[in-house]
């Protein structure tokens, strides 16, 4: 990997290392893409060489238009990870022009500065396309004003990874919870499952009970990282008990909670629990006492786990 972030490097210089590095995997500069753009390989007079690139990111203050991504993906057949730090300029159509990675596994997109691209436009329409969402093994969106949970875990199957951070609305295509149903439609409505494969979770202000329940429902868990969310109670915890043991579970971390307490942690003290680890931040309602109690039980129980309180 070569970084020449923040220097004074050019495109010139960008494309002088690509051609002279030809197994260079990633290249981090403000205007990777405008390089490709313009570079000779995209003449129709110069035959068409590939470089070996894996990575492309977009930063905040690269420069983005029209036509621009699709050329460098053209010339980089090689992607399988792609990060969007939108610039404002950036529009729902630019994400299409990924549809031609046959190898897409990350992708990591940022909306913070634009109103001009969004989930169900941008992202869901790439997601849509099969051979995108079969290859995505990795996803990260944040600050868009909706995201459809339940549209990534069907469009992905194969997905692993999955943080949402600071999205405005988490919902699904139809209401998750039969109980918002009619009661003549709930006997003709399939519940969505759970994404099978999930290993990693990564929630920032994900606040509704319902998206929350389903997502934690995965039985291939083992990383869980739930920041800021408000739904996440006692009753949710013991709810998910009911569909979900964790086989897989190794960490826990929750961070800025004040509705949670001890009871609902308790419903994952379970000798068949592989955890190692529970990291609480900011979760006022855990007691200094539970903390007593629960090193009590790890010694008596003789477990290989670590439980941590601290304070925001």
């Amino acid at each position: 990997m070569l970084n020449v972030l923040k220097t004074k490097v050019t495109r010139i210089g960008v494309l002088d290392a690509l051609n002279n590095l030809p197994a260079l995997k990633e290249l981090r500069h403000e205007d990777i893409v405008d390089a490709l753009y313009h570079s000779e390989r995209n003449s129709l007079d110069v035959p068409i060489i590939e470089y070996s690139l894996s990575t492309i990111t977009i930063l905040y203050d690269s420069s983005i238009y029209m036509g621009s991504l699709s050329k460098a993906v053209a010339l980089c057949p090689s992607l399988t990870q792609v990060e969007i730090k939108a610039p404002e300029s950036f529009k729902d159509d630019y994400l299409l022009e990924l549809l031609e990675l046959k190898h897409l596994r990350r992708l990591q997109i940022s909306a913070i500065l634009t109103n001009n691209l969004s989930f169900n436009e941008g992202v869901a329409s790439l997601f849509r396309h099969t051979f995108i969402g079969n290859s995505l093994e990795s996803i990260a969106l944040s600050h868009f004003r909706e995201v459809q949970i339940g549209l990534i875990t069907e469009c992905c199957p194969n997905l692993r990874y999955l943080e949402l951070h600071r999205n405005v609305l988490c919902c699904f295509k139809e209401p998750l919870n039969e109980e918002y149903l009619p009661e003549v439609e709930r006997s003709m409505k399939t519940p969505p499952k759970p994404p099978s494969k999930l290993e990693i979770l990564n929630l920032n202000s994900c606040d509704c009970c319902g998206n929350l329940v389903f997502l934690l429902s995965s039985p291939a868990l083992m990383y869980i990282t739930l920041s800021n969310c408000i739904g996440l109670t006692d009753h949710m915890f013991q709810k998910i008990a009911k569909v979900n043991v964790f086989p897989h579970l190794r960490y826990l971390e929750v961070n800025l909670n004040s509705r949670l307490t001890k009871v609902g942690i308790d419903t994952l003290m379970k000798k068949s629990n592989p955890l190692k680890a529970i990291k609480l931040r900011g979760c006022t309602k855990v007691t200094e006492n539970d903390l007593e109690v629960w090193q009590q039980l790890i010694c008596k129980e003789n477990w290989n786990l670590s439980i941590t309180k601290e304070e925001p």
